[in-house]
Parts: structure tokens; sequence; C-alpha cells
């Protein structure tokens, strides 16, 4: 699959060595080649009737799906790649991608390029990733061969280990890695051009149909366990199986019933494109669509207008759950509880003794930054109040008339999940201001941020927008 087509002797560079690669489809093989034989094996154990058959016939298409969705997949992704190969007769880099042959290679010459580059990155937006490029001799066209290399177990020894095989294939100078760091602002440079129009989500075709299949398989393997545990009384298997069965009956009931809602909502998409204008008025929409069609030829998008606001005075929002705050004091009681009943040392008494301290501080901090916003009418203002002792303060105040949109975004705290933060879009020379930012524990607050974003553009008229472009205006 991977020999030249021209018998030239080639050496594998990016984005693995010749081995890496073999090892690779080797596993891919291994993924697709597994399931079928299971699949195969449960097709000859079929015989007779009832609803034993009918599970292995659903076991059966399970397995075989499985494994051409491994081999679709891998193959999606196997031909999507930038392949970097180095013609060692000839001193040529050969560069582009196979789709049963070389499709769209680019040669350059090994002499166009005087040294490879790495970069890592820790940006507090876009998480841990690393650069890669080959630098030009002249300096001015570098190739790039990748633009975020992802993390293995929190390290990018990956990145080190391309760059150095890449310099000793080529003879290629090797550059000391950049490490480059990027912190999040309260305030940055507006750019227009990172912006854009709020773009409807909606599931593909071919995803519908999975999960709608997906659903009637859990309905009908839910179906059989409710039935199986309501033959309870005959004793035939221990009583906590059919407790068990009739739990796991109702979770994949709740799995089908999210499937198929994920369905009715795309479809709802897909009837109303317009989905982040939904609530304007059909006149603002018609407007939005013939202000569109009359910048075509530009190569930004043309952001939406300001809307009428559309709640009172006084409206407040908040991207804080009290009742989520007021959750970790049982756990505190519990922990205070435990460690006052005995000061006698232990391992134990100092672990509750941590978990108090931690909780404690936790409780502290989140009380000391909790965040509010309201929308003032007479100033046409958003005025950002913060929580001192037990009274409210006015904090900050931004006048809408300096801001285009509003949008939110997804800040990586280093572990699972990310801090979500909502954003006033500010005009053509003005700023971007950060509003207000969700940091519960343990919890993605994406739809929490999504939908307070969405309830302050309703009330003050600002479009709901979008960030679409990485930028590093808090770089340093």
């Amino acid at each position: 699959m991977m020999m030249n087509q021209d018998k030239r002797k080639t050496v594998m560079l990016y984005p693995a060595t010749s081995k890496d690669l073999t090892l690779e489809i080797g596993v891919v093989c291994a993924g697709v080649l597994l399931p079928l034989i299971i699949g195969l094996d449960t097709v000859s154990d079929i015989s007779g009737d009832g609803v034993g058959t009918a599970l292995r016939l659903a076991m059966v298409l399970l397995f075989f799906g499985g494994a051409a969705l491994v081999g679709f997949l891998y193959c999606r992704m196997f031909t999507a790649r930038d392949f970097l190969r180095l013609d060692t007769e000839r001193g040529v880099l050969l560069h582009g991608r196979w789709r049963w042959g070389w499709q769209a290679q680019r040669e350059y010459p090994l002499s166009m390029f005087a040294a490879v580059a790495a970069e890592k990155v820790q940006n507090d937006y876009r998480g841990y990733y690393g650069r890669l490029w080959l630098e030009s001799a002249d300096g001015r066209n570098d190739l790039v061969l990748e633009e975020n290399l992802l993390p293995h177990k929190d390290s990018l020894h990956e990145l080190d280990r391309i760059q150095n095989h890449i310099a000793k294939a080529t003879g290629l100078a090797k550059r000391p890695v950049i490490n480059t760091v990027i912190r999040a602002a309260e305030e940055t440079a507006a750019n227009p051009a990172q912006l854009q129009p709020l773009q409807a989500k909606t599931l593909p075709a071919w995803r519908q149909a999975v999960n709608l299949a997906a659903a009637g398989l859990w309905t009908w393997l839910a179906v059989w366990l409710l039935r199986l545990a309501a033959d309870w009384q005959s004793g035939s298997l221990p009583k906590p199986l059919y407790f068990g069965a009739g739990l796991l009956a109702l979770g994949l009931l709740a799995v089908a019933v999210s499937d198929v809602r994920a369905v009715f909502r795309a479809r709802r998409g897909r009837k109303t494109p317009q989905t982040q204008t939904a609530w304007r008025q059909p006149s603002e929409i018609k407007a939005a669509l013939a202000a569109a069609r009359q910048v075509e030829h530009e190569p930004q998008p043309k952001l939406p207008e300001r809307a009428a606001p559309k709640l009172a005075d006084g409206a407040e929002f908040a991207v804080y759950s009290v009742g989520t705050l007021l959750s970790r004091i049982p756990f505190l009681l519990l922990a205070l509880l435990i460690v006052c009943s005995g000061f006698e040392f232990s391992w134990e008494w100092l672990f509750w003794l941590f978990a108090l301290l931690c909780i404690a501080g936790r409780l502290a901090h989140r009380w000391h930054t909790l965040r509010k916003v309201r929308y003032s009418v007479l100033g046409d203002e958003l005025i950002v109040y913060r929580l001192h002792s037990f009274k409210w303060l006015p904090e900050k105040r931004y006048a809408l008339s300096e801001f285009c949109g509003i949008y939110s975004r997804v800040r990586r705290n280093g572990v699972s999940v990310g801090l979500s933060e909502i954003w006033l879009a500010g005009k053509a020379g003005g700023k971007n201001v950060r509003l207000l930012e969700a940091d519960s524990i343990m919890r993605d607050n994406r739809q929490t941020a999504e939908k307070t974003a969405k309830q302050i553009s309703r009330a003050t008229g600002l479009p709901l927008l979008e960030y679409v472009s990485e930028d590093r205006e808090g770089a340093g």
C-alpha cells in the first residue's frame, strides 16, 4: 500500500515512520478482523426460534457493524493525512495524500529548506498542542507539517521524536523547540474577522439514520430486559439480577430517547437554517439575509445587526448555580464532623483534614468570585456585579454601543473539563471583553454558558456570534 509507484527508494518522514505506519495498519486490521470472526462464530450458533435467536442476530449485526465502522473511519482518516516522504535518489521531498495512489503530490527540492522547527504551545483556550514545520532557506516559504499535534499522556515527546527523525533522515538542522505560553486575558483587541454569525449545528443524514437504528436496538433490548425482570417470581435467577435488569432497561430507554431527541433537534434545525436568529422578527431575518447577499464578495462574513431589546429593565443573568455551590456543604460538614470527633493522628484523620481544607478553600474561592450581570435599559449597558461579603456590588459597566455581538468559548483548566466564558465582541477598533466565567467543580459548563449567552442576546438585542479562529492576543 505504501510502496512508491516508481520503485525509487523512499523514506517515510511524517506523520510516522514506515515501521510505525505498518504497526498502525496491523492494529487496525486486527480491530476489523476480530469482530468479524466473533460475528461469524455467532452466526454459526444460531438455531431455532424465539428471543434467543433475535438476540444473537442483533449481536451479529453489532459485531459486523463495528468492524465496518472501524474500517471506514480509519480509511477516512488515512486518506485525509498529508504524508511527507524523502526520495533519497533525487534528494526531493514528496508531500501528498494517498487515495489508492499518490494524489496531488507536491515535490520540493531538499535544498529549499534549511532546518526542522517545532513549537510547544500551552494555550488557555486550545490546551496543550504542538506545531511542526520545515524552515525555508529564504525564510518565506516554510512547509507546515502539523498545526495541532495533540499530546499523549500530557506529553509532547512524540513531537521531539518526529523532529529528530526528520532531521536525521534529511540532514537538515534541528532548531531548538520553541515553548510558547498563551494566557487568557479579560480584554483583547477586537478582530471582526475572528467572528461569524452562529451556525446551526445539525446531524448529517447518516448520523440520523444511525441514531434511529441504535434507538430501535436499545428499545428492543430494554423491552426484552423488562420482560425478564417481570418474571422475577419464577426464581430461575438470583433476585438482584432481576433488579439489575430492570435498572439496565431504564438506562437503555433513556439512551434511546436521547438518540431520538437528537434526530428531532437536527430536523428542526434543518427546517429553520437561521437557527441563530430564530427568536428574531421575520423582518429582521429578511434584513439579515439581504445584507448577507449584498456582501457575498467580501472575504469575511457580514455580522448581523443589533435587534431591539426583548426584556424589561433590570434583567439579571448568571452562570453559577447556587444549588451546586450549596451541595458541597453536606460533605464539608461530614469532613468537619470526622475531623473534630477525634484528634489522634492517623492517615485516615489526615485524609479527612485535607479534604476539609480543600472543600472549604474551594467554597471560599467560589463565594468571593461569584458574579452576575444586570441589563440597564436606561443607560443601555451591562453592569457586572461581584459578591462582596453578602452584598452585590457593581464592579464594571459596559456600554452596549461599543459592541457588535456576544459569544461563548471554552478555556481549558488542565483537567477533563473546561471553563466556559461569555464574551462581548467589540466593534472594529475596540476591545473584546470577558463578561462572565463558569467554573463549577468537575462539570462541563458549555451548555450553561451558551444558554446564558442566548438569554443576554435576547435581552439586549446583541446578535449571538461564534468564535471561529484562534488568536494570540494573550501571548506572553
